[in-house]
């Protein structure tokens, strides 16, 4: 990710929008979405 969690999850949900539901790289992607997700608001209760 990089740190850069916006792109991370844009780039997770369009992974996840053409991936077999259920599949190994599904999962993963589903994955750094959820990390993600939590990275930017533990960014946004910091300010």
């Amino acid at each position: 990710m990089s740190r850069r969690y916006p792109e991370a999850l844009q780039n997770a949900q369009a992974a996840e929008a053409n991936l077999p539901y259920g599949s190994a790289d599904w999962i993963r992607a589903q994955d750094i979405a959820l990390q993600a997700r939590s990275e930017l608001e533990r960014l946004r209760d910091r300010r």
